[in-house]
């Protein structure tokens, strides 16, 4: 699961949905990338009234599932390394907090 993180500049300077790619590399060094933008995007954090003086703020955790037979070429028997890239070819600015990150054939 992935949310934005609220009330960060480059939050707001994001201002909507955030996509991001996600690597992974295996023991032979072989990487596969995938850009999580067709499989669901990141929701902006959304303002909620009546928490204390002022807009309150609450994070959307999203969960994305990327099915692990889109990440062709690596061998997922043997897995070295999960690298998460945000910026470049996975979106522009943004802020995020990971939770619940699993592996399931």
């Amino acid at each position: 699961r992935v949310a934005q993180g609220t009330r960060h500049p480059q939050t707001v300077a994001l201002n909507g949905p955030l996509a991001f790619t996600v690597t992974l590399r295996d023991t032979a060094g072989v990487e596969s990338t995938l850009d999580t933008a067709p499989y669901g995007i990141v929701p902006s954090p959304y303002r909620r009234p009546g928490v204390g003086a002022g807009a309150g703020w609450a994070n959307a955790f999203s969960t994305l599932t990327l099915p692990l037979a889109d990440f062709g070429g690596v061998d997922l028997t043997s897995l070295a390394a999960v690298r998460f890239d945000f910026g470049g070819t996975g979106g522009p600015v943004g802020r995020v907090a990971l939770d619940d990150v699993m592996f399931v054939r």
